[in-house]
């Protein structure tokens, strides 16, 4: 496969959004990036479930972030469920459901 294909592919799995925020390409103005949801640099490949399409603001927040002695810090935007781990408050508190939403959501207190 080559890799014009490929970008086609991940861009169409995430609806043309970025995965870690949702912004649309039409709103952000271009395509987006293609990031390693684990970097290469940690053992991460070019398999299509370790790539997300995200925004450039996301990718560079992200960065190669990854904590080999806590992955789960980390939510894939395919292939976990958000709402699962993490519940938004009316008062647009975040509120962490399971182990592993806490343990995101103590990365940002």
């Amino acid at each position: 496969m080559n890799y014009r294909h490929l970008i086609e592919i991940v861009r169409q799995q995430y609806d043309y959004r970025c995965g870690y925020c949702g912004i649309a390409e039409h709103e952000a103005g271009s395509l987006l990036e293609i990031d390693h949801f684990r970097p290469l640099r940690a053992g991460g490949t070019n398999e299509l479930e370790n790539l997300v399409y995200c925004c450039t603001t996301c990718n560079r927040h992200k960065g190669d972030f990854w904590n080999e002695s806590e992955p789960e810090r980390l939510l894939h935007p395919l292939l976990d469920d958000l709402s699962v781990h993490i519940y938004e408050q009316e008062n647009g508190f975040l509120v962490g459901l399971t182990s592993r939403g806490r343990s995101i959501l103590s990365g940002f207190g």
